[in-house]
């Protein structure tokens, strides 16, 4: 067991211990309230950002419309959801329900995990050299078999265009790493030359000095 194998196990315990504590019912809402939320601030978004641009820089004002529609409808299905869910906790089909919890928490643990398999997929193709950590996990063909099952559901034009991301930035990351080793090459290697000292500057004479000299040159000769 190496520290893949350890994250896996991390995060199917950790979603299950989750699910668990909220419920079928509450998980189910809960991520249905994240969805809508998302769905508002995508869709609703422009009509709030002339308001924002107001008070806020463009681009930032489009940010903040659509993250303060976003928080306000994530806000509203939570209230929701715990309203609805509130009977739920306290009635005979608790036990039901958090058992059914375990199970979808296990559920949404293994689609992290999948969605992590596809990432690193991409990262580090079959037919490239890939890091111990990952060759030497035991949970290794467990994540490529969710992998291939979440490809299976998701629009293969999803899957394209993130790929093509993906590449795009690690190719961005290499030029940048590339030109930043290459750097040192542009300076020179030639050490700069020593000023002289003070009393070795070679003195320099105007023209009218340079006649003097001239003069007195010439009388001294015979």
């Amino acid at each position: 067991m190496n520290v893949l194998d350890i994250v896996v196990i991390g995060i199917l315990l950790l979603s299950a211990a989750v699910a668990l504590g909220m419920g079928f019912t509450r998980t189910v809402l809960y991520f249905a309230a994240w969805g809508l939320a998302v769905y508002a601030a995508w869709r609703y978004y422009p009509l709030a950002t002339p308001y924002a641009q107001q008070y806020l820089p463009d681009q930032f004002g489009e940010f903040a419309a659509g993250f303060a529609i976003f928080l306000v409808a994530l806000l509203l299905g939570w209230i929701v959801a715990r309203l609805l869910t509130r009977g739920i906790r306290h009635s005979v089909f608790s036990g039901v329900d958090r058992a059914l919890g375990l199970v979808l928490g296990l559920g949404i643990g293994a689609i992290i995990i999948s969605i992590g398999g596809q990432l690193m997929a991409w990262m580090y193709p079959a037919d490239e050299p890939r890091p111990g950590w990952l060759t030497e996990a035991r949970s290794l063909p467990y994540i490529e078999t969710g992998t291939r099952y979440l490809q299976a559901l998701l629009p293969p034009e999803l899957i394209r265009h993130t790929a093509l991301a993906l590449d795009e930035g690690k190719r961005r990351a290499q030029e940048a790493a590339e030109v930043e080793h290459r750097l040192p090459s542009f300076g020179s290697d030639k050490p700069a030359e020593a000023a002289p000292p003070p009393g070795e500057a070679k003195p320099t004479y105007d023209s009218s000095a340079r006649r003097d000299l001239d003069r007195i040159i010439q009388g001294a000769q015979p």
